[in-house]
């Protein structure tokens, strides 16, 4: 099935991505996980609560923006969504020649929001809407 030299490189890249973020997601996990148990809340009925939880949510915020986790989940989504389409463009090459890799495909292009996501990329980009030509009456006078 997943005997070829090139399929099994791009399934190594996938998964090495999907490593590396599970690892920084849960090194973040850690450190927010440490900040909420050093800080002890009031019972639930106490307006000082409310208080302790807005800023514990802002600092939490700030620990988040301080590891730059939304732009590296940005990024290891692109890196994903990369490599993902370079194991489906290969197996579907490859799928001409072996059925399973064709029951393969299909189960993970299920909807076919990736090859539609393909046929986006290449085409090429629309050209500029061209200005409106002026009236008529704005033309004659």
């Amino acid at each position: 099935m997943l005997r070829d030299a090139i399929l099994l490189k791009l399934l190594a890249k996938l998964l090495t991505i999907c490593v590396i973020y599970a690892d920084q997601t849960r090194g973040l996990m850690r450190s927010v996980s440490a900040h909420l148990a050093a800080h002890k809340l009031d019972p639930p009925p106490s307006p000082r609560r409310l208080a302790q939880l807005a800023a514990l949510k802002r600092q939490v915020g700030e620990l988040v923006a301080a590891k730059k986790y939304a732009a590296n989940v940005d990024k290891f989504g692109a890196k994903f969504d990369d490599e993902l389409q370079a194991l489906l463009a290969e197996l579907r090459k490859q799928a001409l020649r072996e059925w399973n890799l064709a029951h393969l495909l299909a189960r993970l292009d299920f909807n076919n929001f990736w090859q539609l996501q393909q046929c986006r990329a290449d085409e090429p980009p629309l050209p500029p809407p061209r200005a409106a030509a002026a009236p008529r009456a704005a033309r004659d006078s």
